[in-house]
């Protein structure tokens, strides 16, 4: 691999960032969870300078802690699940769209079902159903009025 290689560069990097996460998990998970903060300062373990253990431990402060409990909270605040796994939105968009869609965009609420039905049982979550038929229904309504608004307009010509 060449010294100034981008691309291998960037593989390493993220390779080696992946692998001090997993070891800092497992260190955790081993020897910091279910122990309190002086607890787990005396349990350090043999291969792990003083300075990067404590610092370690002190990640796991009262202010992370409240950052863990909000987030949990954001988490089951969702109403609405996607299902698309990892991809994001603008990714699975653009996948329909040219995998589906024959390049054209789907309307929102094809992509509210797309993104919300499970591919494997083909529904939807009860509150993704509902917010899907209310979308539905508002849409219908709205055809309705536009098209009884054209032919008032047309009406008027005459």
């Amino acid at each position: 691999m060449e010294k100034d290689d981008k691309v291998g560069n960037d593989v390493c990097t993220k390779v080696i960032q992946k692998g001090v996460r997993q070891q800092r998990y497992r260190l955790k998970k081993k020897y910091f969870n279910g122990y309190t903060a002086q607890e787990a300062l005396s349990n350090k373990p043999a291969n792990i300078t003083h300075e990067n253990w404590t610092s370690l431990v002190n990640k796991s402060d009262e202010r992370n802690k409240k950052i863990c409990q909000m987030n949990k909270e954001n988490r089951e605040a969702v109403k609405h699940h996607q299902k698309t796994g990892s991809m994001s939105y603008v990714a699975y968009f653009s996948k329909l769209k040219k995998d589906k869609y024959n390049n054209q965009d789907p309307s929102p609420i094809e992509f509210f079902k797309d993104t919300h039905t499970n591919s494997k049982t083909g529904s939807m979550s009860e509150p993704a159903l509902l917010a899907h038929n209310a979308m539905e229904k508002k849409e219908k309504h709205n055809q309705k009025v536009s098209s009884q608004y054209s032919i008032q307009r047309l009406w008027l010509k005459f």
